[in-house]
């Protein structure tokens, strides 16, 4: 309750600031509406269903958006210039792992360890000045032959709970044989500078992750209870042998042994994909950082540090 408070207080704090900046820049935007209905348009002919990750695996996930950032470079390389943007837009680094597994380990529909719902390891942001920007970016992106547009969240019409506005876009590529779902945010400046100008934001991602958490167990523990109504038998009897669902509680709320058996499994298949990308390139043994080399023994790292923090949640 603690941690949702503080929450709360920091979302009140953001909802001020963007709502004024919006309210002086951005909805006296002759434009906005024009990019509001195009925003309407092109999320129309996307899918219907929310876009899903072919890979399940997050370590071949992973491999996959190394593979796909040449592709997601040039895309932006190409949009820049066209649509306006400032020079503040550009490719970002990719998700950091440990972000990407608190995701996948917190999942609410209890599916932990499936990484398909990560749809923004690779990721960047166009900047503009001006809503005009805006729709010339988003019907440029939309004509794009070998771009699929998966997904469109407009917030400029749906702010978020914490007042940010932008326009975020799910996208692959067709020359992509992963077809891996990218996440592209058009942002306008000025909530840009707002943003970035805030402590406090780096203060509500770390309370985020907590109350993502929260929120995961509160489903997991609402999903057991509904189960047990169903089948008639109430809640187990103390000293009772555990149902199968009662084991995957433990996943998120037990004491860490469910959870740290998965953590053991990944850094096994961690281990399987560095040594076998050591092997693919021992005739480059200098292999930069971006390499698939070094990329399989960062991921090793990574989940080492992860699982060590997640025993002492």
């Amino acid at each position: 309750m603690q941690l949702q408070k503080i929450c709360s207080l920091l979302m009140e704090g953001f909802q001020g600031i963007y709502t004024a900046i919006s309210a002086r820049f951005v909805e006296p935007d002759k434009d906005l509406l024009t990019f509001v209905k195009l925003a309407g348009d092109v999320a129309g002919r996307a899918p219907p269903a929310k876009p899903v990750q072919r890979l399940r695996d997050i370590v071949q996930l992973y491999l996959a958006c190394h593979g796909v950032l040449p592709l997601f470079s040039q895309f932006f390389a190409e949009v820049i210039p066209v649509s306006g943007a400032t020079s503040s837009s550009g490719v970002g680094p990719l998700k950091t792992m440990c972000r990407a597994m608190e995701k996948v380990m917190f999942r609410a529909d209890g599916d932990c360890g499936n990484a398909d719902c990560v749809l923004d390891v690779v990721r960047g942001a166009l900047v503009f000045d001006d809503m005009a920007s805006f729709v010339r970016c988003l019907a440029y992106i939309d004509n794009m032959p070998t771009v699929k547009v998966h997904r469109v969240k407009d917030r400029f019409s749906n702010p978020s709970d914490g007042g940010w506005r932008d326009c975020m876009l799910n996208i692959s590529f067709a020359d992509d044989p992963n077809r891996v779902i990218c996440e592209v945010q058009l942002i306008h400046q000025k909530l840009m500078l707002a943003r970035k100008g805030m402590a406090g934001h780096d203060d509500y991602v770390t309370y985020r992750s907590a109350i993502e958490l929260q929120e995961a167990v509160a489903a997991r523990t609402a999903k057991q209870t509904s189960v047990s109504a169903v089948g008639g038998g109430g809640t187990a009897a103390a000293g009772s042998t555990p149902t199968h669902d009662d084991e995957d509680d433990d996943d998120v709320v037990g004491s860490g042994g469910s959870l740290s058996r998965r953590m053991s499994i990944l850094r096994k298949r961690l281990k399987v994909v560095a040594h076998r990308q050591l092997g693919e390139n021992k005739s480059s043994p200098t292999a930069s950082a971006g390499t698939p080399r070094a990329s399989g023994l960062a991921f090793g790292a990574g989940v080492d540090i992860l699982s060590t923090d997640i025993v002492h949640l």
